[in-house]
């Protein structure tokens, strides 16, 4: 009875172990985020580096004004390019060309 209660101990042991290595290496892999939030009358994105504001875009870039995102999907998926960039050790910023082409891919 006794060892049948350490083997379930340890598996479970075992199991928490290998599940907090998978967060830790998940972190480590992907420690960039977006996330969308309403700006005006549109929305914009935060780029998050370990849950820390490295960017805080509450319009377009590379067009001239104040002008928001007039979706959430074009607003994502700008921010994910963002952050392709920074994985890829680029500079993040965005040509008029690629916001072009998103906001077209997501009318």
């Amino acid at each position: 009875m006794i060892n049948k209660k350490r083997k379930i101990l340890s598996g479970i042991a075992i199991l928490l172990i290998l599940v907090a290595s998978g967060i830790v290496i998940n972190f480590r892999s992907y420690p960039f985020s977006v996330n969308l939030f309403k700006s005006g009358q549109g929305w914009g994105y935060d780029i998050k580096y370990r849950s820390k504001v490295l960017i805080h875009q509450p319009y377009m870039p590379a067009v001239e004004g104040k002008i928001a995102f007039q979706n959430k999907r074009a607003a994502k998926k700008t921010g994910l390019l963002v952050v392709k960039k920074l994985r890829n050790k680029q500079q993040p910023t965005i040509k008029i060309e690629e916001l072009t082409s998103i906001i077209k891919n997501t009318n």
